[in-house]
């Protein structure tokens, strides 16, 4: 993602340190191995902070330590995708929006059937619709549930009252299993995020449901309006690692990103390019995690939400 963001000059408030904040004081041990484990795999610049080193970096008493990680951060997704479409169009690329499809196709003819009844025909197709799959590739849409996740971003704080809260200007998520995230915008408003649905049903006034949680973390924020609210799709997979392969000889997928769709899906973007064009070497890693499907038929909602509720009382009692 910097790489990208230097060589397309994308101006999207590209910002370093992430904290990994613990809500309960056994977490800190999970942190601690979480921090050896990334060691490990040779990452560098992670730091546990105590309870009172944490206080120095965010204006709440919610949290009882955090790992730090100086190489994540946080972007303005939005420009950032909006900066890879300009890159695209520089090159050559085509983009063509507002256009549904009915049904693809594989094998040696690939084509797309389009619901105005026109055909485009290609040679590769790469189906990168995430949580919003639906039924387009069969056999597919039951290893990735769609789950909703919800944003409000309140008014502008100013620049000494956003600080106040989080002093570095880094991006914060709690560690429970159902996890809260937040982080500051350019113009010093506090984005803050989480309270996740798996049941399909929506909240119908969405700042009024999520400012009980921006309160619980800064109850200094009871004056501040949450200005602007929305929701989306989230991607899962059974084992929250993405789902990668081929299917019919020349229909790509990667999709079920887990919450993690900024990074990874940037990372196996470039890994199916190399794959189209013969490098097949980390696609084929990719290719080959297992992934079971979610339980099927009117069963398959309730129960991921029933196994989520379990999580949430964890969450509550760990």
């Amino acid at each position: 993602i910097e790489a990208r963001i230097k060589t397309h000059s994308i101006d999207c408030d590209l910002t370093w340190g992430f904290l990994h904040a613990a809500s309960r004081p056994s977490h800190m041990t999970g942190l601690a191995e979480h921090k050896e484990e990334l060691e490990k795999y040779g990452v560098e610049g992670c730091t546990l902070l105590t309870r009172e080193e944490l206080a120095g970096k965010i204006g709440s008493s919610a949290y009882h330590g955090a790992l730090r990680e100086q190489d994540a951060g946080h972007i303005h997704s939005l420009n950032y995708a909006l900066g890879l479409a300009d890159a695209i169009l520089s090159k050559g690329g085509k983009l063509i929006e507002n256009t549904e499809f009915s049904s693809i196709e594989g094998g040696s003819s690939p084509a797309l059937k389009l619901k105005s009844g026109k055909t485009v025909a290609c040679n590769q197709i790469v189906v990168a619709c995430n949580a919003y799959l639906g039924s387009l590739v069969p056999g597919l849409n039951h290893r990735v549930m769609p789950v909703a996740s919800y944003v409000v971003a309140t008014e502008p704080l100013g620049e000494e009252r956003a600080r106040g809260l989080i002093r570095d200007n880094e991006a914060v998520c709690d560690s429970n299993y159902v996890v809260d995230y937040f982080r500051m915008t350019a113009d010093h408003r506090l984005l803050f995020g989480g309270r996740c649905s798996y049941s399909g049903i929506h909240p119908r006034d969405l700042g009024s449901s999520m400012r009980p949680r921006v309160l619980r973390i800064f109850p200094q924020l009871v004056d501040v309006k949450m200005q602007y609210a929305w929701g989306g799709h989230i991607g899962i997979t059974h084992n929250r690692l993405p789902n990668m392969g081929r299917s019919d000889g020349s229909i790509y997928y990667a999709h079920g990103f887990s919450g993690q769709g900024v990074v990874l899906a940037g990372m196996l973007g470039k890994v199916l390019a190399e794959a189209i064009v013969g490098d097949t070497e980390h696609f084929d890693i990719f290719a080959r995690i297992r992934h079971l499907p979610f339980p099927g038929g009117f069963l398959r909602r309730p129960g991921l939400t029933l196994g989520m509720l379990y999580y949430r009382v964890r969450d509550l009692l760990s």
